[in-house]
């Protein structure tokens, strides 16, 4: 009997793509799987190869990269959701180049959804207050909760 790995996962974790839901947690990464298209539950980028049609072959030109499935450990849910201990998988495509998604480093993360996909920042500890690492520079991660608190639910 052949059991694979993403089964046994979906039974330890909640899976997810896209999330209706807010989510604002500290983690930590506890796994990253890549799977080439074509594989598993990562589809090929233009779907099945398509019969000629009166002698015309398509063809699918795609820079897609497979599928990554990252293991998160919440760490502190910042939004109270009782989730700290869990860990939630998140499944997605890798971007083009094979990019990750999410970071293979075992510093907790920020990872936020504001009804889309998840995304993350790297978190910086300094004299004991943490910061969040953003493109546009290092604030507390006490103003980033406040002020994702403070958006309102249709836009998070």
């Amino acid at each position: 009997m052949k059991i694979r790995l993403p089964a046994i996962l979906a039974t330890l974790c909640l899976t997810f793509n896209a999330t209706a839901e807010p989510l604002l947690f500290t983690g930590q990464v506890q796994s990253i799987t890549l799977q080439p298209s074509g594989v598993g539950q990562c589809s090929l980028p233009c779907g099945a190869p398509k019969p000629p049609v009166n002698g015309i072959q398509s063809i699918c030109i795609s820079n897609m990269g497979g599928c990554q499935n990252a293991i998160v450990k919440v760490l502190t849910d910042h939004l109270g959701g009782g989730a700290e201990g869990k860990e939630l998988a998140f499944a997605s495509r890798t971007g083009e180049w094979g990019k990750l998604n999410f970071p293979n480093m075992a510093e907790p993360i920020l990872v936020y959804s504001r009804g889309g996909q998840p995304r993350w920042h790297p978190l910086v500890e300094r004299e004991g207050t943490s910061y969040v690492d953003a493109p546009d520079g290092q604030r507390p991660l006490s103003d980033f909760i406040n002020e994702f608190q403070a958006q309102p639910v249709s836009s998070r």
